[in-house]
C-alpha cells in the first residue's frame, strides 16, 4: 500500500513538472498513453509498471527511427507513435473490439463444427427416481464431452412419467394428455440439469411452456449464447404444442440452433433395424441409411415427421443405444456407433 501511494505521488509530481517543461501533448504521449495502454492489459501494479515502461521505450525507439528516416521532428514522431500505440491497444487488448470479434468468429467456427443435440428417450423404469444412476451416468458422459470442447444441447423425453398418446388411448382428451407429457419432460430436464451441474458443468433448462420459477423460456439466440459459453442447454416441454412428438421437437430444435448433427439416444435398441430386434433375433441393423428409405420402409425408430424434417433440411442423424459403456460420450465425440441416417 505505501509503495503504491509513493509511486503514484512520484508519477504525479513528474507529470506536473513535465507539463510545465515540455507541454501537454508530449506528456500525454510519453507518460499517460503507455501507462493507460498497460492498464488495459493488467491491473496488477508491478505488471502495469513494467508494461508502461516497455510501451514507452518501444514507442520512443520506433518514433526515433521514423524521425531519422523521414527527417522529421523527433519529439513529434515519438509522440505520434506512442499515441497510435495506445489506440492499437484499445482495439487488441483482451476485451477490445478486434479481440472480441476474433473470439466471436472462432466461437462460431467451433460451434458450426461441434455443436450437437442429443435426444434422450424414455427410461426403463416406472419413474425417474429408480433410474437415478442411469440419469446420473448420462449427465457424467455429457460432462466428459463438454470438457473435450463439444457443445451439447439436450431434448429429454417424458415417457417415464406420462405418454400423451397412451393417455389419449386410455380416454383422456389428446391435447390435455400431450400437455401432461410435456410437464413430465420438464421434470426430467430439471433432474438432468442438476446431475450435469453435480458433474461440474453449468447447465440451463429452457421450457417451451412458460414457468419462469424453474426454467428459462425457450429463446433460440439465448440457447446459442449458453452453448458458446460452454453450458449444456436442456430443452423441456416439447414444442409447447400438442400433437408434436419429442423426436420432431429434437429435429426442430437442432435446426433452429444450427446443430451439425442430431444424436438420438434410445433405450433397448442400438440403431435402426429392418425388424424389431427384441422379437426377431435375425433382424439386421443398418450402419447407414437414407431418410427416404427409412420413410419408405416405415422404420419405427423415430417418427416420420422428424425423419421428413431432417431430410428436407439436410440434417444428419445418428441413432444409437445409450446403454453401452460410454455410448453417449462416444457419440458426442464423433465415434461411428449405431446407425447414421443421411439425406
Amino acid at each position: 500500500g505505501a509503495i503504491f501511494y509513493a509511486l503514484m505521488t512520484l508519477i504525479s509530481l513528474t507529470t506536473v513538472a513535465a507539463f510545465d517543461a515540455v507541454g501537454s501533448i508530449l506528456v500525454i504521449s510519453f507518460f499517460i498513453a503507455p501507462a493507460a495502454a498497460a492498464l488495459l492489459f493488467t491491473k496488477r501494479l508491478h505488471h502495469a509498471l513494467f508494461l508502461a515502461v516497455f510501451f514507452g521505450v518501444l514507442g520512443s525507439a520506433i518514433g526515433y527511427g521514423l524521425a531519422l528516416h523521414f527527417n522529421a521532428s523527433m519529439a513529434g514522431m515519438c509522440a505520434l507513435v506512442n499515441m497510435l500505440g495506445y489506440v492499437v491497444a484499445v482495439f487488441v487488448y483482451p476485451k477490445g473490439v478486434i479481440t472480441r470479434r476474433l473470439k466471436r468468429m472462432r466461437r462460431k467456427a467451433r460451434l458450426k463444427e461441434e455443436l450437437l443435440i442429443i435426444h434422450l428417450g424414455t427410461h426403463t423404469a416406472e419413474n425417474l427416481y429408480s433410474e437415478e444412476n442411469a440419469v446420473r451416468d448420462i449427465a457424467e458422459q455429457v460432462a466428459v464431452a463438454i470438457r473435450q470442447g463439444v457443445h451439447v444441447a439436450v431434448v429429454v423425453g417424458g415417457g417415464n412419467f406420462f405418454r400423451g398418446a397412451q393417455l389419449a388411448k386410455a380416454g383422456l382428451e389428446r391435447s390435455r394428455a400431450d400437455y401432461m407429457g410435456m410437464l413430465g419432460t420438464v421434470m426430467n430436464a430439471l433432474a438432468l440439469q442438476d446431475f450435469i451441474e453435480q458433474a461440474g458443468v453449468p447447465a440451463r433448462v429452457q421450457s417451451a411452456i412458460t414457468m419462469t420459477q424453474v426454467a428459462e423460456p425457450y429463446i433460440p439466440l439465448r440457447a446459442i449464447r449458453h452453448l458458446e459459453k460452454g453450458r449444456v442447454v436442456v430443452f423441456g416441454a416439447g414444442a409447447g404444442l400438442p400433437y408434436f412428438s419429442t423426436d420432431t421437437v429434437s429435429a426442430q430444435r437442432a435446426l433452429e440452433i444450427h446443430c451439425d448433427e442430431l444424436l438420438v439416444a434410445k433405450n433397448g435398441v442400438d440403431g435402426v433395424y429392418d425388424d424389431d430386434p427384441n422379437r426377431n433375433p435375425d433382424a439386421r441393423r443398418f450402419d447407414t441409411l437414407t431418410y427416404s428409405e427409412a420413410l419408405r420402409r416405415d422404420l419405427k425408430v423415430i417418427d416420420g415427421s422428424a425423419l421428413a424434417l431432417c431430410r428436407d433440411n439436410g440434417l444428419t442423424t445418428r441413432i444409437f443405444g445409450m446403454g453401452g459403456e460410454g455410448a453417449v460420450t462416444r457419440a458426442l465425440m464423433g465415434d461411428e456407433i449405431g446407425t447414421l441416417v443421411t439425406a
